[in-house]
Order: structure tokens, then C-alpha cells, then sequence
């Protein structure tokens, strides 16, 4: 969709942030380690080099809380990183305000879910 895309590259304030398989790996650790001092349920991830999938559930936060608090534990962990690695660049956003947030009502949603993240993701 290339009005989409347009549109969507004119918000932007820095450039895309493309993730290497080193810093990937950072992420999916950091997003590990918040679900597991949470007391969080991982039930799938994919870190891949422009976005992330996650399924988890998380009994005492909303999906918005959720996003939150595993884009700001992925963007210590990367910022701990930065620079010389990521491209050498000091961001101040790796990621999209907002994002794609899905409460999942349901174990076939969440088997679904799981399904869609471990082949596409």
C-alpha cells in the first residue's frame, strides 16, 4: 500500500530502525527477562530486523501496559548497546508509537496466535 507506507514514512522522526541478528538476540533477551520477573506467561516471540511479535499472558496488566513495558525494558537494553553497534547510531526511538495490541480471549485465540507468530512472525 503505497499511500500507507507514504504517509507512514512522513511521521517518522528518525530513520528506520533496522535490528542485526546481535541485537535481535538483546531484545528477545530483555523481553525474556521482563516476562519472567513478571511472572509473565511467553507463550511465543519473534524478534525480527523491523518488528517484534509477542504472545504472553500477563494477568496483572492490559495489553497497552504490556507494549509499554516490554518497549521500554528492549529500548534499555539496546541504548545499553548503542552505539557502536545498531549502526553506530544513538536513537531515541527504536520503536513505533503505538503498535498492534490484541487481548486474547480465548486458548484457540491464543493457540492461534502462537500458530501466526511462530510461522510468520
Amino acid at each position: 500500500m503505497p499511500a500507507l507506507e507514504t504517509r507512514a514514512r512522513g511521521l517518522m522522526k528518525e530513520s528506520a530502525a533496522l535490528l542485526d541478528v546481535r541485537v535481535r538476540a538483546v531484545v528477545d533477551a530483555a523481553i525474556r527477562r521482563l516476562c519472567a520477573e513478571r511472572g509473565w506467561s511467553l507463550h511465543a516471540l519473534a524478534v525480527r530486523s523491523n518488528h517484534v511479535h509477542v504472545v504472553v499472558t500477563a494477568r496483572d496488566a492490559g495489553p497497552g501496559k504490556v507494549m509499554g513495558m516490554l518497549k521500554v525494558g528492549g529500548t534499555r537494553m539496546l541504548n545499553a548497546l548503542s552505539p557502536p553497534h545498531c549502526g553506530g547510531i544513538k536513537r531515541k526511538r527504536w520503536w513505533t508509537r503505538n503498535g498492534s495490541k490484541r487481548l486474547l480471549d480465548s486458548e484457540e485465540a491464543v493457540e492461534a496466535a502462537v500458530r501466526y507468530v511462530m510461522n510468520h512472525g
